[in-house]
């Protein structure tokens, strides 16, 4: 059975570099073409160093990382405290020295379309900067991208302003995702309705301190951080966001979906950022995004310790 073709496009603070971890876990499923990169939860000079480290220290070095935007479509840019400086807390990895591709994150999304139209996989974690602009610059490609897995949005509460419903990566770049949403993309999106709910017991943690790979220490090293993190803000929530985004993909029977009618605040001086369903069909427009309204918890942990358990086999099928 052929791979599927997949562009990972993150900006790797800590639940992105677990997703992605759980991503290499399933290369015998994806051919990971790129890793794009753009600003979010720390600069772009920080989420592309954590990204190309991250793959490098796990010896996979053939998975081409392309930079993106340093800054939203229109925003200034802004950038999340729960992460740390780095991106990654406290937990620090080994500096590879090999260089970035030649080619941007806007280039590398316009290619593989092009190369692979309608096979194209894209799982978005942060912003929908780089996505955006590829549409923008190059329109065709919505024809030929197959599906687009996006960890975003709200329905009901909120992470980064007093808006109920405003999420920070919608929150960052709306104007972005609001170029995604109208694009006549198919769209799955996983946002903080099932994400918010995905704060992991003791006996997940102990679990994860059992697995003997490399992949695991790094997973358990910054879910540490998480949850050390997270209670020094005041909150005794640590969540994985982003890990459900990719668990969407290769596990949907774990979510409840329902289709919708999105768009996104992008003026509001209090909603900027505010994801708003039309749950009454009265705008008479067709459904654009399928999104996540449930998790099946049990299930979520087990995919998610067999999953990094995966990593003790010490090889990724390639």
């Amino acid at each position: 059975m052929a791979k599927e073709k997949l562009i990972i496009d993150v900006d790797t603070g800590t639940d992105d570099a677990i997703a992605l971890i759980c991503a290499l876990q399933n290369r015998a499923i994806f051919e990971i073409c790129a890793v794009t990169t753009t600003s979010g939860n720390v600069t772009l000079e920080n989420t592309s160093k954590n990204t190309i480290n991250l793959l490098d220290q796990l010896g996979q070095n053939d998975i081409e990382v392309c930079l993106g935007a340093d800054k939203p479509l229109k925003k200034a840019p802004s950038f999340a405290s729960s992460h740390g400086q780095t991106g990654l807390g406290d937990v620090t990895l080994q500096a590879t020295d090999r260089p970035f591709s030649q080619k941007n994150a806007v280039e590398a999304i316009h290619d593989y379309a092009a190369a692979y139209p309608g096979e194209l996989v894209i799982l978005a974690t942060g912003p929908q900067t780089n996505l955006a602009a590829a549409i923008l610059k190059y329109p065709d490609i919505t024809q030929k991208i197959k599906h687009v897995y996006i960890m975003g949005g709200a329905l009901f509460g909120g992470n980064v302003s007093a808006a109920f419903g405003s999420e920070f990566n919608a929150y960052v770049d709306p104007e972005a995702l609001q170029v995604v949403l109208k694009a006549g993309l198919p769209i799955t999106m996983i946002g903080l309705d099932v994400t918010t709910r995905l704060s992991w017991s003791d006996d997940v943690t102990r679990q994860l301190a059992e697995i003997d790979s490399e992949a695991g220490k790094i997973v358990s090293a910054i879910m540490d951080f998480t949850k050390r993190n997270s209670l020094a803000e005041g909150s005794e929530e640590a969540n994985m966001h982003d890990v459900a985004a990719f668990c969407s993909m290769v596990a949907p029977e774990i979510f409840t979906f329902e289709d919708y009618y999105m768009d996104v605040e992008t003026e509001g001086t209090i909603t900027r950022g505010l994801t708003v369903v039309d749950y009454h069909h009265n705008l008479k427009r067709p459904a654009n995004v399928r999104y996540a309204t449930d998790i099946k918890l049990d299930k979520f942990w087990e995919w998610f310790l067999a999953t990094i358990k995966l990593s003790e086999k010490g090889s990724y099928s390639k």
